[in-house]
Protein backbone atom coordinates (compact mmCIF):
# COMPACT_ATOMS: atom_id res chain seq x y z
CA UNK A 1 0.00 0.00 0.00
CA UNK A 2 2.88 2.52 0.73
CA UNK A 3 5.11 1.65 -2.31
CA UNK A 4 1.54 2.24 -3.90
CA UNK A 5 1.29 5.39 -2.66
CA UNK A 6 4.56 6.08 -3.12
CA UNK A 7 4.00 5.60 -6.95
CA UNK A 8 1.42 7.70 -7.32
CA UNK A 9 3.11 10.67 -5.38
CA UNK A 10 6.34 10.33 -8.25
CA UNK A 11 3.67 10.07 -11.32
CA UNK A 12 1.86 13.12 -10.22
CA UNK A 13 4.61 14.72 -10.07
CA UNK A 14 6.06 13.90 -13.29
CA UNK A 15 2.55 14.70 -14.61
CA UNK A 16 3.04 18.53 -13.22
CA UNK A 17 6.53 18.76 -14.73
CA UNK A 18 5.56 17.46 -17.62
CA UNK A 19 1.76 19.30 -18.05
CA UNK A 20 3.15 22.94 -18.39
CA UNK A 21 5.82 21.64 -21.75
CA UNK A 22 2.68 19.86 -22.93
CA UNK A 23 0.37 23.02 -22.85
CA UNK A 24 2.85 25.04 -24.26
CA UNK A 25 3.05 22.74 -27.74
CA UNK A 26 -0.59 22.29 -27.65
CA UNK A 27 -1.11 26.38 -27.42
CA UNK A 28 1.48 26.71 -30.60
CA UNK A 29 -0.26 24.38 -32.50
CA UNK A 30 -3.62 25.81 -31.88
CA UNK A 31 -2.07 29.46 -32.92
CA UNK A 32 -1.16 27.82 -35.79
CA UNK A 33 -3.83 26.13 -37.06
CA UNK A 34 -5.94 29.64 -35.97
CA UNK A 35 -3.25 31.46 -38.38
CA UNK A 36 -3.91 28.92 -41.52
CA UNK A 37 -7.24 29.40 -41.15
CA UNK A 38 -7.54 33.15 -41.58
CA UNK A 39 -5.27 33.59 -44.19
CA UNK A 40 -7.47 31.01 -45.84
CA UNK A 41 -10.24 32.52 -45.63
CA UNK A 42 -8.65 36.39 -46.38
CA UNK A 43 -7.34 34.83 -49.75
CA UNK A 44 -10.94 33.20 -50.39
CA UNK A 45 -12.53 36.47 -49.65
CA UNK A 46 -9.95 38.16 -52.20
CA UNK A 47 -10.76 35.75 -54.82
CA UNK A 48 -14.33 36.00 -54.52
CA UNK A 49 -14.04 39.99 -55.36
CA UNK A 50 -11.65 39.74 -58.20
CA UNK A 51 -13.88 36.86 -59.66
CA UNK A 52 -16.87 39.57 -59.21
CA UNK A 53 -14.60 42.40 -60.53
CA UNK A 54 -13.35 40.48 -63.85
CA UNK A 55 -16.99 39.65 -64.45
CA UNK A 56 -18.21 42.80 -64.42
CA UNK A 57 -15.35 44.00 -66.46
CA UNK A 58 -16.16 41.16 -69.27
CA UNK A 59 -19.41 42.38 -68.85
CA UNK A 60 -18.79 45.99 -70.07
CA UNK A 61 -16.13 45.02 -72.81
CA UNK A 62 -18.67 42.38 -74.25
CA UNK A 63 -21.53 45.07 -74.79
CA UNK A 64 -18.91 47.58 -75.72
CA UNK A 65 -18.13 45.16 -78.55
CA UNK A 66 -21.57 44.20 -79.17
CA UNK A 67 -22.76 47.93 -79.32
CA UNK A 68 -23.67 49.43 -82.21
CA UNK A 69 -21.60 51.59 -84.35
CA UNK A 70 -22.95 55.21 -83.32
CA UNK A 71 -25.78 56.03 -80.96
CA UNK A 72 -28.25 56.85 -83.39
CA UNK A 73 -26.21 55.81 -86.36
CA UNK A 74 -25.50 59.43 -88.02
CA UNK A 75 -21.46 58.83 -87.67
CA UNK A 76 -19.88 55.89 -88.91
CA UNK A 77 -16.40 55.80 -88.39
CA UNK A 78 -14.29 54.37 -91.26
CA UNK A 79 -13.60 49.78 -91.09
CA UNK A 80 -9.73 50.01 -89.88
CA UNK A 81 -10.04 51.84 -86.86
CA UNK A 82 -13.08 50.18 -85.87
CA UNK A 83 -11.42 46.59 -86.31
CA UNK A 84 -8.68 47.67 -84.65
CA UNK A 85 -10.54 48.61 -81.61
CA UNK A 86 -12.67 45.30 -81.65
CA UNK A 87 -9.23 43.28 -81.51
CA UNK A 88 -7.88 45.42 -78.56
CA UNK A 89 -11.01 45.25 -77.03
CA UNK A 90 -10.92 40.96 -77.43
CA UNK A 91 -7.67 40.97 -76.18
CA UNK A 92 -8.24 42.94 -72.92
CA UNK A 93 -11.26 40.65 -73.04
CA UNK A 94 -8.57 37.73 -73.38
CA UNK A 95 -6.38 39.48 -70.55
CA UNK A 96 -9.73 39.72 -68.32
CA UNK A 97 -10.65 35.81 -68.52
CA UNK A 98 -7.24 34.69 -67.77
CA UNK A 99 -7.20 36.97 -64.58
CA UNK A 100 -11.06 35.44 -64.03
CA UNK A 101 -9.85 31.74 -64.54
CA UNK A 102 -7.00 32.44 -62.30
CA UNK A 103 -8.60 33.94 -59.75
CA UNK A 104 -11.11 31.08 -59.47
CA UNK A 105 -8.41 28.63 -59.20
CA UNK A 106 -7.03 30.64 -56.42
CA UNK A 107 -10.94 30.73 -55.18
CA UNK A 108 -10.56 27.34 -55.46
CA UNK A 109 -7.54 26.50 -54.10
CA UNK A 110 -8.95 28.57 -51.22
CA UNK A 111 -11.58 26.81 -50.63
CA UNK A 112 -10.22 23.38 -50.92
CA UNK A 113 -7.25 25.04 -47.82
CA UNK A 114 -9.18 26.19 -45.55
CA UNK A 115 -12.01 23.72 -46.09
CA UNK A 116 -9.26 21.08 -45.65
CA UNK A 117 -8.15 23.25 -42.51
CA UNK A 118 -11.64 23.48 -40.86
CA UNK A 119 -12.02 19.45 -41.39
CA UNK A 120 -8.34 18.37 -39.80
CA UNK A 121 -9.13 20.55 -37.28
CA UNK A 122 -12.33 19.49 -36.51
CA UNK A 123 -10.78 15.61 -36.68
CA UNK A 124 -7.48 16.53 -34.57
CA UNK A 125 -10.17 17.77 -31.78
CA UNK A 126 -12.21 14.88 -31.99
CA UNK A 127 -9.19 12.65 -32.07
CA UNK A 128 -7.97 14.72 -28.50
CA UNK A 129 -11.28 14.61 -27.28
CA UNK A 130 -11.51 10.84 -27.75
CA UNK A 131 -8.15 10.56 -26.19
CA UNK A 132 -9.03 12.33 -22.97
CA UNK A 133 -12.07 10.23 -22.80
CA UNK A 134 -9.82 7.34 -23.05
CA UNK A 135 -7.38 8.65 -21.01
CA UNK A 136 -10.39 9.28 -18.68
CA UNK A 137 -11.91 6.23 -18.29
CA UNK A 138 -8.77 4.32 -17.83
CA UNK A 139 -7.82 6.76 -14.92
CA UNK A 140 -11.63 6.13 -13.47
CA UNK A 141 -11.08 2.54 -13.83
CA UNK A 142 -7.74 2.94 -11.96
CA UNK A 143 -9.30 4.70 -9.33
CA UNK A 144 -12.43 2.75 -8.87
CA UNK A 145 -10.36 -0.09 -8.23
CA UNK A 146 -8.61 1.67 -6.01
CA UNK A 147 -11.58 2.74 -4.09
CA UNK A 148 -12.66 -1.28 -4.32
CA UNK A 149 -9.18 -2.52 -3.19
CA UNK A 150 -9.47 0.09 0.00
CA UNK A 151 -13.13 -0.49 0.73
CA UNK A 152 -12.33 -4.26 1.01
CA UNK A 153 -9.26 -2.94 3.08
CA UNK A 154 -11.58 -1.10 5.42
CA UNK A 155 -14.01 -3.46 5.68
CA UNK A 156 -11.29 -6.29 6.84
CA UNK A 157 -10.51 -3.89 9.34
CA UNK A 158 -13.90 -2.85 10.84
CA UNK A 159 -14.88 -6.58 10.78
CA UNK A 160 -11.60 -7.34 12.20
CA UNK A 161 -11.86 -4.80 14.95
CA UNK A 162 -15.80 -5.63 15.60
CA UNK A 163 -14.43 -9.12 15.95
CA UNK A 164 -12.00 -7.76 18.80
CA UNK A 165 -14.58 -5.77 20.18
CA UNK A 166 -16.54 -8.42 20.67
CA UNK A 167 -13.99 -10.89 22.01
CA UNK A 168 -13.02 -7.51 24.76
CA UNK A 169 -16.60 -7.65 25.30
CA UNK A 170 -17.27 -11.46 26.06
CA UNK A 171 -14.14 -11.35 28.63
CA UNK A 172 -15.21 -8.44 30.36
CA UNK A 173 -18.54 -10.45 31.23
CA UNK A 174 -16.53 -13.21 31.40
CA UNK A 175 -15.01 -11.55 34.64
CA UNK A 176 -17.50 -9.72 35.79
CA UNK A 177 -19.46 -12.79 36.06
CA UNK A 178 -16.25 -15.00 37.60
CA UNK A 179 -16.16 -12.07 40.02
CA UNK A 180 -19.91 -12.67 40.88
CA UNK A 181 -19.77 -16.28 41.36
CA UNK A 182 -16.71 -15.77 43.51
CA UNK A 183 -18.24 -13.76 45.60
CA UNK A 184 -21.40 -15.76 46.13
CA UNK A 185 -19.10 -18.27 46.93
CA UNK A 186 -17.79 -16.60 49.53
CA UNK A 187 -21.34 -15.81 50.35
CA UNK A 188 -22.31 -19.11 50.72
CA UNK A 189 -19.13 -19.86 52.80
CA UNK A 190 -20.70 -16.87 55.17
CA UNK A 191 -23.81 -18.97 55.73
CA UNK A 192 -22.81 -21.80 56.22
CA UNK A 193 -20.58 -20.31 59.06
CA UNK A 194 -23.33 -18.08 60.29
CA UNK A 195 -25.47 -22.29 60.57
CA UNK A 196 -22.98 -23.29 62.91
CA UNK A 197 -22.70 -19.85 65.04
CA UNK A 198 -24.57 -19.43 68.45
CA UNK A 199 -23.29 -16.41 69.11
CA UNK A 200 -25.61 -13.49 68.40
CA UNK A 201 -23.68 -10.88 67.89
CA UNK A 202 -21.34 -13.25 65.28
CA UNK A 203 -24.42 -14.50 63.45
CA UNK A 204 -25.61 -10.24 63.04
CA UNK A 205 -22.49 -9.59 61.82
CA UNK A 206 -22.02 -12.81 59.54
CA UNK A 207 -25.36 -12.07 58.17
CA UNK A 208 -24.49 -8.49 57.35
CA UNK A 209 -21.42 -9.57 55.33
CA UNK A 210 -23.64 -11.83 53.62
CA UNK A 211 -25.97 -9.84 52.44
CA UNK A 212 -23.60 -7.04 51.61
CA UNK A 213 -21.46 -9.64 49.13
CA UNK A 214 -25.00 -10.66 48.00
CA UNK A 215 -25.19 -7.64 46.66
CA UNK A 216 -21.97 -7.10 45.23
CA UNK A 217 -22.26 -10.03 43.89
CA UNK A 218 -25.73 -9.41 42.24
CA UNK A 219 -24.76 -6.60 40.83
CA UNK A 220 -21.16 -8.00 38.92
CA UNK A 221 -23.68 -10.73 37.68
CA UNK A 222 -26.41 -8.46 36.54
CA UNK A 223 -23.71 -5.49 34.83
CA UNK A 224 -24.57 -5.48 31.00
CA UNK A 225 -22.13 -3.20 29.04
CA UNK A 226 -23.26 -0.95 26.15
CA UNK A 227 -21.77 -1.25 22.77
CA UNK A 228 -18.80 1.37 23.52
CA UNK A 229 -17.53 -1.19 26.42
CA UNK A 230 -17.57 1.84 29.14
CA UNK A 231 -21.14 2.66 30.02
CA UNK A 232 -24.48 0.54 30.62
CA UNK A 233 -28.16 1.27 31.37
CA UNK A 234 -29.04 2.39 34.21
CA UNK A 235 -33.03 1.32 34.58
CA UNK A 236 -31.96 -1.82 33.16
CA UNK A 237 -29.43 -2.68 36.16
CA UNK A 238 -31.24 -1.27 38.65
CA UNK A 239 -34.80 -3.60 37.47
CA UNK A 240 -32.34 -6.01 37.97
CA UNK A 241 -31.08 -5.31 41.08
CA UNK A 242 -34.77 -4.88 42.19
CA UNK A 243 -35.36 -8.63 40.67
CA UNK A 244 -32.23 -9.89 42.92
CA UNK A 245 -33.63 -8.58 46.00
CA UNK A 246 -37.41 -9.31 45.89
CA UNK A 247 -36.24 -12.94 44.99
CA UNK A 248 -34.49 -13.26 47.78
CA UNK A 249 -37.40 -12.56 49.70
CA UNK A 250 -39.24 -15.75 51.56
CA UNK A 251 -42.65 -16.52 50.00
CA UNK A 252 -44.59 -14.68 52.35
CA UNK A 253 -42.79 -11.84 52.28
CA UNK A 254 -43.06 -11.44 48.57
CA UNK A 255 -46.38 -11.95 49.21
CA UNK A 256 -46.84 -9.08 51.43
CA UNK A 257 -44.21 -6.24 50.14
CA UNK A 258 -44.75 -4.88 46.49
CA UNK A 259 -42.18 -3.14 44.41
CA UNK A 260 -42.74 -0.14 42.49
CA UNK A 261 -39.84 1.17 39.99
CA UNK A 262 -39.86 4.34 37.75
CA UNK A 263 -36.23 4.74 35.93
CA UNK A 264 -35.59 7.20 33.45
CA UNK A 265 -33.43 6.06 30.15
CA UNK A 266 -29.98 7.42 31.09
CA UNK A 267 -26.19 5.68 30.55
CA UNK A 268 -23.81 5.64 33.18
CA UNK A 269 -20.35 4.59 33.16
CA UNK A 270 -20.22 1.28 34.52
CA UNK A 271 -18.08 2.08 37.87
CA UNK A 272 -20.73 4.05 38.76
CA UNK A 273 -23.34 2.03 37.90
CA UNK A 274 -22.26 -0.54 39.87
CA UNK A 275 -21.75 1.53 42.93
CA UNK A 276 -25.27 2.79 42.33
CA UNK A 277 -26.12 -0.92 42.26
CA UNK A 278 -24.57 -1.63 45.42
CA UNK A 279 -26.78 1.43 47.27
CA UNK A 280 -29.65 0.20 45.99
CA UNK A 281 -29.19 -3.35 46.88
CA UNK A 282 -28.23 -1.64 51.02
CA UNK A 283 -31.57 0.65 50.75
CA UNK A 284 -33.71 -2.12 49.69
CA UNK A 285 -32.27 -4.78 52.47
CA UNK A 286 -32.65 -1.84 55.02
CA UNK A 287 -36.28 -1.52 54.01
CA UNK A 288 -37.51 -5.29 53.85
CA UNK A 289 -35.36 -6.01 57.04
CA UNK A 290 -36.86 -2.68 59.44
CA UNK A 291 -39.74 -1.61 57.34
CA UNK A 292 -42.33 -3.96 58.04
CA UNK A 293 -42.11 -6.16 60.99
CA UNK A 294 -45.09 -8.49 62.51
CA UNK A 295 -46.11 -9.23 59.25
CA UNK A 296 -47.23 -5.95 58.17
CA UNK A 297 -47.98 -4.85 54.35
CA UNK A 298 -46.40 -2.32 52.10
CA UNK A 299 -45.10 -0.72 49.11
CA UNK A 300 -41.43 -0.06 48.04
CA UNK A 301 -41.15 2.62 45.84
CA UNK A 302 -37.68 3.29 43.57
CA UNK A 303 -37.08 5.85 41.66
CA UNK A 304 -34.29 7.25 39.38
CA UNK A 305 -33.87 10.66 37.46
CA UNK A 306 -34.20 13.93 37.61
CA UNK A 307 -37.24 14.71 39.67
CA UNK A 308 -38.02 18.14 41.61
CA UNK A 309 -34.37 18.97 40.85
CA UNK A 310 -32.33 19.49 37.87
CA UNK A 311 -29.69 17.22 39.10
CA UNK A 312 -30.25 13.35 38.90
CA UNK A 313 -31.13 11.32 41.92
CA UNK A 314 -31.73 8.26 43.48
CA UNK A 315 -34.89 7.78 45.61
CA UNK A 316 -35.73 4.75 47.61
CA UNK A 317 -39.39 5.18 49.68
CA UNK A 318 -41.13 3.05 52.18
CA UNK A 319 -45.00 2.69 53.65
CA UNK A 320 -43.26 1.07 57.03
CA UNK A 321 -43.10 2.29 60.22
CA UNK A 322 -40.49 4.52 59.95
CA UNK A 323 -36.91 5.24 61.37
CA UNK A 324 -35.73 7.93 63.88
CA UNK A 325 -33.44 10.47 63.44
CA UNK A 326 -35.08 12.76 61.12
CA UNK A 327 -34.16 15.94 62.93
CA UNK A 328 -30.60 16.02 62.12
CA UNK A 329 -31.80 14.63 58.68
CA UNK A 330 -29.14 11.85 59.25
CA UNK A 331 -29.56 8.58 60.46
CA UNK A 332 -29.54 7.54 63.97
CA UNK A 333 -26.27 5.44 65.10
CA UNK A 334 -28.08 2.62 66.48
CA UNK A 335 -29.48 1.57 62.96
CA UNK A 336 -26.34 -0.25 61.75
CA UNK A 337 -23.42 -0.31 59.28
CA UNK A 338 -25.62 -0.19 56.54
CA UNK A 339 -26.70 3.47 56.75
CA UNK A 340 -22.80 4.50 57.18
CA UNK A 341 -22.01 2.17 53.85
CA UNK A 342 -24.59 4.29 52.18
CA UNK A 343 -23.62 7.65 53.21
CA UNK A 344 -19.97 6.97 52.26
CA UNK A 345 -20.34 5.56 48.82
CA UNK A 346 -22.89 8.67 48.19
CA UNK A 347 -19.95 10.81 48.38
CA UNK A 348 -18.30 9.73 45.65
CA UNK A 349 -20.94 11.62 43.60
CA UNK A 350 -20.50 14.75 45.54
CA UNK A 351 -24.13 14.02 47.24
CA UNK A 352 -25.12 13.44 50.93
CA UNK A 353 -28.55 11.43 51.66
CA UNK A 354 -31.40 12.87 53.15
CA UNK A 355 -33.50 10.64 55.35
CA UNK A 356 -37.40 12.04 55.53
CA UNK A 357 -40.55 10.96 56.57
CA UNK A 358 -42.53 9.71 54.00
CA UNK A 359 -45.45 12.57 53.82
CA UNK A 360 -48.11 10.21 52.07
CA UNK A 361 -48.23 6.70 54.06
CA UNK A 362 -45.88 7.21 56.41
CA UNK A 363 -42.36 5.53 56.44
CA UNK A 364 -39.11 6.43 55.67
CA UNK A 365 -37.81 8.12 52.25
CA UNK A 366 -34.60 8.45 51.63
CA UNK A 367 -33.28 10.76 48.59
CA UNK A 368 -29.50 10.30 47.09
CA UNK A 369 -28.88 13.41 44.85
CA UNK A 370 -25.81 12.76 42.53
CA UNK A 371 -24.62 16.09 41.32
CA UNK A 372 -20.99 15.24 40.18
CA UNK A 373 -22.84 12.32 38.14
CA UNK A 374 -24.93 14.78 36.62
CA UNK A 375 -21.99 17.08 35.58
CA UNK A 376 -19.62 14.63 34.01
CA UNK A 377 -20.58 11.25 33.37
CA UNK A 378 -23.76 10.79 31.83
CA UNK A 379 -25.30 10.80 28.44
CA UNK A 380 -28.88 11.19 27.47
Amino acid sequence: MAATATRVVKSGKAAARKAPRRTAVSDTHVRLWRTAILVSLFVLLASVSLVLFFSHAIHKELDFITAPATAAGLFTPSPAPQQHLINASREHLQDLRSGLTTTALVAIFSAFVLGYAIINRLRHNVHRLHKRQTRLSSENAVLEQRVKDRTIALEAARAHAEKERQRVETLLQDASHRIGNSLATVSSLLGLQLQRSRNPQVRTALSSARDRIQTIAAAHRRLRLGADMETASAGEFFNAVVRDVQAGLPAASRERIRFRTFFEPWHLAARDVTTLGIILGELLTNAVKHAFPKNKNGVITVAFGKMDEDILQLLVEDSGIGCTGFAENTPSEDQGLGQIVISQLSMQFGGKPRFEKAERRGGTRVIIPLPALNANKISN
